[in-house]
């Protein structure tokens, strides 16, 4: 599994401190090792791609980060402080959101509530009826 690094703009790549990091993260599954050691580092305005092979580790990572899955060894800091996710529920929280290549998307909802399906902002009409918070949705 190989990371790409490119910023957005095009420029260098900057000195800023990562907002997201993986330092030595390892798991296995029974014999299999699925991730050996790996560190990576996402900065302000980079843009990243994970790159490697069926069986390379790639969405083990992404479910480490998105607290689907625990890591055997490594750490996880996101803006400088170590985080432990023990479920999807607490890394989105802490605001990592995980949003898979093949989503699954309820046809009845737009774009952006399929995006934010679970987490849908909403809002008390008369005290009683919830309903989606239009305004709170479409600032994100």
């Amino acid at each position: 599994m190989g990371a790409a690094r490119y910023r957005v703009d095009g420029g260098a790549l900057n000195d800023s401190p990562p907002l997201a990091a993986a330092h030595g993260i390892s798991k296995r599954f029974l014999a299999t090792r699925a991730l050996d050691d790996v560190s990576f580092e996402v900065r302000r305005g980079e843009v990243h791609a994970l790159i490697g092979e069926n069986g390379a580790g790639k969405s083990t990572l992404v479910k480490i980060f998105g607290g689907a899955q625990r890591p055997d060894a490594g750490e996880i800091r996101l803006g400088g402080l170590r985080v432990e996710h023990v479920s999807p529920g607490e890394a989105i929280r802490s605001g990592t959101v995980v949003i898979p290549q093949e989503m699954h998307v309820v046809p009845a909802r737009t774009v952006a509530e399929n995006v934010l399906l679970g987490r849908i902002p909403v809002r008390s009409r008369l005290g009683v009826v919830r309903e989606i918070d239009r305004s709170a949705l479409r600032d994100g």
